[in-house]
């Protein structure tokens, strides 16, 4: 979902568009969302003001406070068919089961939120 924003979060900043995504994923790695229990408010509430600073409409929705989902609306013209971004915000840790590509992205990912080159 984070990626939806990319393209839209500009607003003042001037850094790339892969400088901000880097950053953005980056950021969202760092965000413990592990399940149980989930936490996945923790994202939607970065998001959230990730959205807020770039103007997008958005509001985080949910019964559980610490389980809430982010609901953002970019409107269209209507021309063009309208795009639906769904996405979950929980994690698993990978396992020994998990295949060694499933290992290597989770160690690409940890490169990238440390700032290094994966």
């Amino acid at each position: 979902m984070a990626a939806a924003f990319v393209a839209y979060a500009a607003g003042d900043d001037n850094r790339s568009l892969g400088m901000r995504t880097r950053q953005y994923l980056g950021d969202l790695i760092r965000l413990d969302t592990s399940n149980p229990p989930g936490n996945e408010s923790r994202v939607a509430t970065y998001l959230k003001q990730v959205a807020d600073m770039s103007g997008i409409p958005a509001e985080l929705l949910g019964d559980d406070p610490k389980r809430l989902n982010l609901v953002a609306r970019l409107k269209g013209n209507g021309k063009n068919k309208p795009l639906l971004l769904m996405a979950h915000s929980d994690v698993s840790q990978p396992s020994a089961s998990s295949g060694p590509w499933i290992r290597s992205r989770a160690r690409s990912a940890r490169s990238i939120s440390s700032g290094e080159e994966p």
